[in-house]
């Protein structure tokens, strides 16, 4: 018996995912949310799992995740919850995830946030709007943030109160826009005067946009304004590329991250890669209030480059005109940052090394995944028959085996 193991598609399963009885779509939207909000109302005492089959969620309003509950998905490439209402308005997110809460392994697309708002919370996060909850495995895409007045974060927005994580997500093509203030920031993800500690970590950041109608823009990729509270920001292991901030002739600011009034000195970036960006009339595309906290980076405009150990050129994408961020093999990004407490897996769910790469992915064009595990091991003897246990440690693989000899492929038989 000879056997080899492949990486399933976006590690879907990467977390391992409870799956009895899982929501199925239902007959329309509004009959879809109801479900879904039900659920996770009744899971609200127990801080239980809500679990959503693999399908396209269409839904008219925004999901309340709360109380410690987890909503789980079968993965961002199989789950997919799409904001439908046809007249957005400040609550026409895709979610708010608050007190401890958890959204994992779907995707996140359609929402929409805008019109004159009652508070600085209504108008942030298209997607996912985070108040002390996590956002994790998750990608989201195709979100806006958009109107008069103050606007951040198109994909992602942070509350003012607790806080909250973002990790292993992709936060791809969604913008923030307004129309009357040079306030704005974090087309893909955003905070304005954030109380609570942020983090973005593992997350590949990418062709998101912030504008005013004007041209003016600042903060495509990552906005933060009002950094003055005693609260981390902290940026580890993400990759920003291809983001803008602002059009045209006007001069804007940080086409890959913006910060404003971080007197607190609060912003920590290590081991990120920053390329690809633009910023409308200026040559750099990185422009923090504080850079103090920045090292370990990997900058394609050297005026960008901030911290004794940062590095700049071209990052050797593996492909980056098809989207794929992996380092190639000759990449200088490659186990050159630093180790930090907590360090985990990357977005593939490879093991970042000693020391880790910079950006979201450890591994170049293919992702890594450890070697099956036999049991009883290769040699052992037995007559007449026994059986045979196969374990991979690599979060989410999956192993194929034959009978006869021949070299598995993603097509023989699966081991379950």
């Amino acid at each position: 018996m000879r056997l080899q193991h492949t990486l399933l598609a976006a590690l879907a399963l990467a977390a391992g995912i409870a799956s009895a009885d899982p929501i199925l779509p239902g007959a329309d939207a509004t009959a879809t949310t109801a479900a879904i909000q039900a659920a996770i109302d009744a899971a609200v005492p127990s801080q239980g799992t809500v679990t959503l089959g693999a399908g396209l969620f269409e839904i008219d309003s925004q999901l309340m995740v709360t109380g410690g509950v987890t909503l789980a998905g079968q993965g961002w490439d199989s789950t997919v919850i799409k904001q439908t209402a046809t007249t957005p308005f400040s609550n026409t997110r895709v979610v708010t995830v608050s007190g401890g809460a958890k959204v994992e392994h779907v995707t996140l697309t359609g929402g929409r946030v805008t019109g004159p708002d009652a508070s600085y919370n209504d108008q942030s996060g298209g997607g996912a709007y985070i108040n002390g909850g996590t956002v994790s495995w998750c990608c989201i895409t195709n979100n806006s943030v958009y109107g008069n007045s103050i606007k951040y974060g198109g994909g992602v927005g942070f509350s003012q109160g607790s806080g909250g994580t973002v990790d292993h997500c992709i936060i791809a093509d969604n913008s923030v826009s307004t129309s009357t203030s040079d306030e704005l920031g974090g087309g893909g993800i955003g905070a304005y005067r954030p109380l609570g500690p942020i983090t973005i970590d593992s997350c590949l950041i990418s062709g998101n946009r912030a504008i005013r109608t004007t041209g003016y823009g600042r903060g495509g990729g990552i906005g933060i304004e009002f950094m003055y509270q005693q609260n981390p920001v902290v940026v580890r292991n993400t990759t920003i590329v291809g983001n803008a901030a602002g059009e045209g002739e006007t001069t804007s600011k940080g086409g890959a991250v913006f910060t404003n009034n971080d007197s607190g000195k609060k912003l920590t970036m290590i081991d990120c890669i920053v390329a690809g960006n633009t910023t409308a009339g200026a040559a750099t595309t990185v422009a923090l209030n504080y850079d103090g906290g920045v090292d370990y980076c990997f900058f394609d405009i050297e005026a960008d480059k901030v911290g004794a150990n940062s590095l700049f050129g071209d990052p050797q994408f593996v492909d980056s005109a098809d989207g794929n961020y992996r380092l190639s093999s000759t990449s200088s990004a490659r186990e050159a940052g630093t180790t930090y407490s907590g360090i985990g897996v990357d977005l593939d769910g490879v093991d970042f090394g000693s020391p880790p790469s910079m950006g979201c992915y450890e591994a170049g064009g293919v992702a890594k995944v450890k070697a099956p595990v036999f049991f009883p091991a290769s040699g052992t003897r037995f007559y007449p028959t026994t059986n045979a246990t196969l374990s991979c440690e690599t979060a989410g693989a999956a192993i194929y085996y034959t009978l006869d000899g021949s070299d598995p492929t993603d097509a023989s038989t699966p081991y379950t």
